[in-house]
């Protein structure tokens, strides 16, 4: 596409420069800043928001260079992808020098963005309805692309909340985004389930420190007195399962955490874990309840796979 010799650009087309400039530069501080995730829903509420906030950045920085350039509209949209895409990448590349974690994802939603706002300016320009029309709703197509696993995190989020104190029952499949394990595998499955109808099949290597790990946690826990949870080993001797539970002062090191052995028996066992001894786990301080931020459970080198289910996952 290109524009006529005689083309003159109205004054509502020609966003200032400056002003797109202070754009960018704000949206860059804002993806590079450090975020307090206090709020399991802070993390998907802004990664939610990458698409639309690149789609909208990508109108204003097409329309600037086109109203201020002799070159076709195709050039000054190829430029505006390269220039939205490479601040994409680089947000998400320092985040892990500022205490954040950078994520493919998030700079993949920053490309659908760019390229939706991309689609939506040439939409606004081409003369056929039928085209425009097709613009439109690629534009809105390639936006939902973008928020739809964020969406759905924050969906998860929230279906947590309105749970509690349910923290888990595996009846949701919301509930895969808060479940991940480590040297092993996690299914949900309809069987061994004592509430609802499923439970969690989680199997484990003989790896060093295999387990699962519930991340986002509902963070306040004061107002509870215990933790209680289902498992069903399947078969085999005997298993020692360690509970582990930190807030987010959390240092690292292993005194600054709660830790509790749970010896299992095959066929079902309860897990229940007293939180007035959670809360005085650390040398140093006290664990903030207010402000849980780990459950996981795992064992130390087990010396063959296993294979365990886990249900009803509650405080009280």
């Amino acid at each position: 596409m290109r524009r006529a010799s005689g083309d003159q650009h109205t004054p509502a087309r020609q966003p200032n420069l400056i002003a797109v400039a202070a754009l960018l530069l704000l949206v860059s501080l804002a993806l590079v800043a450090p975020i307090p995730t206090v709020l399991p829903e802070t993390g998907p509420l802004f990664d939610l928001l990458h698409a639309p906030a690149f789609a909208v950045l990508a109108i204003f920085v097409y329309r600037a260079l086109d109203s201020r350039s002799s070159r076709s509209n195709f050039t000054c949209a190829i430029a505006t992808l390269c220039l939205l895409g490479l601040l994409g990448v680089l947000t998400e590349y320092v985040q892990q020098f500022v205490g954040r974690q950078p994520s493919w994802s998030d700079a993949f939603a920053n490309g659908l963005g760019a390229t939706a706002g991309i689609v939506w300016c040439v939409g606004a320009v081409v003369k056929s309805r039928r085209w425009k029309m097709m613009c439109r709703t690629g534009a809105a197509g390639l936006i939902v692309i973008g928020v739809w696993n964020p969406g759905l995190r924050l969906s998860a989020v929230l279906w947590q909340r309105a749970a509690m104190p349910q923290l888990a029952s595996f009846e949701s499949n919301l509930e895969r985004f808060h479940w991940s394990a480590r040297e092993g595998r996690i299914a949900f499955v309809p069987s061994h389930a004592t509430h609802g109808n499923r439970a969690l099949q989680v199997n484990l290597t003989a790896g060093t420190y295999p387990g699962i790990s519930l991340r986002p946690v509902p963070p306040n826990w004061r107002t509870y007195e215990r933790l209680r949870c289902d498992v069903f080993l399947d078969g085999g001797p005997a298993l020692e399962l360690i509970v582990k539970i930190h807030d987010v002062l959390h240092t690292g090191e292993p005194d600054d955490r709660f830790h509790q052995t749970e010896r299992l028996t095959p066929g079902w066992n309860e897990i229940r874990v007293d939180l007035a001894t959670v809360a005085t786990a650390p040398r140093e301080r006290r664990l903030d309840l207010g402000n849980v931020a780990l459950l996981q459970f795992f064992v130390v080198r087990p010396p063959e796979p296993r294979t365990l289910y886990f249900d009803n996952v509650r405080l009280e």
